[in-house]
């Protein structure tokens, strides 16, 4: 299974070393990233995205659920390979979220 798993990072202070903050996936056109953040332990601000590759990316938050800690990051340049999702308006509130690689099946 070749999933695109991103690493959230938040940048070090002073130039100091990036802080592993969670994983994501990207998804949509692959400018977005789809990830959980603790925010009892995180206020928000800069953070960036690391491809499996190495490749950095500096990304903003666009969206927080405030319940879950469901957040939807937007990469400021570059893209990345997104995984492929349904379509969202045929989902219901207690259906788990799957993902896998489709070139598996």
């Amino acid at each position: 299974m070749n999933i695109p798993i991103v690493q959230v990072l938040i940048p070090g202070s002073n130039g100091g070393a990036d802080v592993f903050e969670a994983l994501g996936v990207p998804v949509g056109d692959g400018t977005t990233i789809l990830t959980i953040i603790n925010y009892e332990d995180y206020s928000p601000g800069e953070l960036k995205v690391m491809s499996t590759g190495g490749a950095t990316f500096s990304a903003t938050i666009q969206a927080i659920d405030a319940r879950t800690g469901a957040t939807i990051l937007k990469l400021d340049a570059g893209k990345l390979p997104p995984v492929t999702t349904r379509d969202p308006t045929t989902l219901n509130a207690t259906e788990q979220l799957i993902v896998w690689d489709q070139n598996d099946s």
